[in-house]
Formats: structure tokens, C-alpha cells, sequence
């Protein structure tokens, strides 16, 4: 049996999924002395409620200065930097990569495929063209 098109189609899907990769959320408590964290996703909650979302921030005395999708400025105080008072902070969660959980998802979707590969196999008839 010839590996097909359907074939070619799980594998790439499977490395897509390899490449891009599960995320999970980690929080860390307001407390904690974080002076700068990085990460694709960084989501602020605070005690009133709104969240703010950014991807670089940093703690200077007692206030949290964050950006979103831009290299954080030398001045603080410049368009698109977000300051929010750290007694005012609920919580902050961060999404970083988890490796083992997409190579288990990938490993699951390719186990799949080979189980629906072997059943599609093994419900076609053999044609016997008289060829004996």
C-alpha cells in the first residue's frame, strides 16, 4: 500500500501542529517581585475587574508599565504604554509554550490516522483481475 494524499495531509497538519504548538496560561501572584517578564500573551486583571493585555512589562517602584506588540520605549510615559498601579493589580497570567502537550496531541492525531488508514484497508475488497 502507497502512502496517498490523505496520508501527506496528517503528517503536514501534524508538524503545523508541532510548529505552533499547545500554550499554557501560568499565573503569578501580584506579590511576587517581577521587574520585567516578556511572553506572546500577558493578561493584567485587576481588583475592579477590566483586563489589560500586553506583551512586555515591567514593575518600577510600585507601578506596573505594560505594551502590547511594540519594543518598550525609554520613556515611560510615551503613547502606548499602559500604567496601572500594582495595589490595584488581581492578577497576572502569561501564556507560554507546553512542548509535551503538542507532541501528545500530534502523536494521538497521527495514531488515528494510521488506525483509520489500516480500517480503510481492510474494508476494500482485493480486485482479482484474472491475472493468475
Amino acid at each position: 500500500m502507497r502512502p496517498g494524499k490523505s496520508t501527506a495531509v496528517v503528517v503536514l497538519f501534524c508538524f503545523g501542529l508541532q510548529l505552533c504548538g499547545c500554550t499554557t496560561t501560568k499565573f503569578v501572584n501580584p506579590d511576587q517581585s517581577i521587574q520585567q517578564m516578556k511572553a506572546d500573551k500577558i493578561t493584567v486583571i485587576t481588583i475592579d475587574g477590566p483586563e489589560h493585555h500586553f506583551t512586555e512589562i515591567r514593575v518600577i517602584a510600585d507601578t506596573l508599565y505594560g505594551v502590547n506588540g511594540i519594543p518598550f520605549p525609554a520613556d515611560r510615559s510615551s503613547m502606548g504604554v499602559t500604567a496601572i498601579a500594582c495595589s490595584q493589580i488581581y492578577r497576572i497570567g502569561y501564556s507560554e509554550g507546553d512542548r509535551s502537550s503538542s507532541i501528545l496531541v500530534a502523536a494521538a492525531l497521527v495514531a488515528v490516522a494510521v488506525a483509520i488508514v489500516i480500517a480503510v484497508a481492510a474494508a476494500t475488497p482485493d480486485f482479482d483481475f484474472g491475472d493468475k
